[in-house]
């Protein structure tokens, strides 16, 4: 069964109907670990602490209280780097059982010439992987 589960936030409308569908995920298994996981980019490395954390709380605010109004336990992991490449590193060191991320929604020509992180994430992490659209 699925017992450790990554949420991959970063305050989208795509990842808070991601969020969404872990809820209900996590409403049929009895025991699960919870992590949601967002990822800054490099850029961020060189600020304050401060102010990483308060940019990390505003992207994740809305979905924080979805997963509490449904009593939802989890946790919150700040990873610094390239999400598609962060993302699928954290699965494999934490041994993930099951990671949820929501679509971009690129076009099929964006997706072609840049790639999704959900598409990215899906062809490289070694765990099932489900996509909300």
């Amino acid at each position: 069964m699925y017992q450790k589960i990554i949420l991959a936030a970063d305050g989208s409308d795509h990842a808070l109907r991601a969020t969404d569908h872990a809820i209900k995920f996590v409403e049929s298994v009895p025991e699960y670990q919870l992590d949601v996981v967002i990822v800054m980019n490099e850029g961020t490395k060189g600020k304050r602490p401060v102010n990483l954390a308060s940019l990390v709380e505003e992207k994740l605010k809305l979905t924080k209280q979805k997963l509490k109004q449904a009593n939802v336990h989890f946790r919150t992991i700040i990873l610094i780097g390239d999400p598609k490449h962060e993302i699928v590193k954290y699965a494999k060191r934490e041994e993930v059982d099951l990671c949820i991320i929501g679509s971009r929604g690129l076009n099929r020509f964006q997706e072609m010439v840049l790639g999704s992180v959900s598409h990215k994430t899906a062809k490289h992490i070694n765990c099932p992987i489900m996509i909300i659209k």
